[in-house]
């Protein structure tokens, strides 16, 4: 059920990325994220068990165990009532994060903080104002995020 799940859940098309196709993951992950679900679903109703002397219904099912994985993010501005903006984790969904290729492999770079941002432009030699007023504020982060993510590569 893995790949249907990843579809109606809409982790398909969160893969697809700027692409706009839906892909599956290359992985199993429904159905390990629904399996570790249980896992620790079990392990509540047994604490309850031991506690209470009570037992426990559990139920997991796949589709809303992998919405509200999915949603958990992306559900951004669309948390708030009135919603304070649209869908989607912008620095998930750029399409400038990957890993990196360099001049012998590939690496993983991720600066998340003003600061980790701020040394990471140092080290690079990229520094003045037009620079950090990209990152120095979480908005302006957020706002800016496939212009440093396209720096960054």
């Amino acid at each position: 059920m893995d790949d249907i799940i990843q579809a109606l859940s809409g982790l398909a098309d969160l893969q697809g990325g700027q692409s706009g196709e839906p892909q599956y993951v290359n992985s199993i992950l429904a159905d390990k994220i629904a399996g570790l679900t249980i896992v620790y679903s079990v392990a509540m109703a047994l604490y309850e068990r031991e506690r209470s002397g009570k037992g426990q219904c559990i139920e997991v099912p796949m589709f809303e165990t992998m919405a509200a994985f999915n949603l958990l993010e992306h559900m951004a501005g669309k948390t708030f009532r009135p919603p304070m903006g649209g869908m989607g984790y912008g620095r998930l969904l750029s399409a400038w994060r990957r890993p990196y290729r360099t001049k012998d492999g590939f690496i993983a770079v991720m600066p998340y903080t003003a600061s980790q941002w701020h040394r990471f432009f140092n080290v690079c030699g990229r520094t003045g104002p037009e620079i950090e007023a990209l990152y120095q504020e979480t908005e302006a982060r957020s706002q800016n995020i496939d212009v440093l993510y396209g720096l960054l590569a």
